[in-house]
């Protein structure tokens, strides 16, 4: 990652951080971040170059047990927490599937 310098001296790199999921709310975010934030600083020549954007994508916990309607709960076999990680990982890699796409439109982020 390049060493972008911040307007606030000290040298240390200006970060913008985007919090992403699976929510259309969360890629307009992403959108109006990359228009309004990293473009406008690369339109400006006279200002320190453009942030970089971290994305961050947080899921679940992986549960021990689900409770049931009772109150008490029942322990998941392996196959199913196995099952439960393989479509968080699908979810999560879909996620920055569209986050990336996102980014290519715009011409000054890399």
């Amino acid at each position: 990652m390049e060493n972008v310098t911040g307007g606030g001296g000290g040298g240390s790199p200006r970060r913008v951080v985007v919090a992403v999921d699976e929510s259309e709310e969360s890629m307009h975010a992403l959108s109006w971040c990359l228009s309004n934030v990293v473009s406008a600083a690369a339109k400006s020549p006279a200002a320190a170059p453009p942030p970089a954007v971290v994305l961050v994508h947080a899921r679940p916990a992986r549960p021990l047990y689900y409770p049931v309607i009772d109150g008490g709960g029942y322990v998941l076999t392996q196959e199913v927490m196995d099952s439960m990680d393989r479509y968080m990982a699908t979810a999560a890699d879909s996620v920055v599937a569209k986050a990336r796409d996102i980014c290519t439109a715009f011409p000054n982020v890399t």
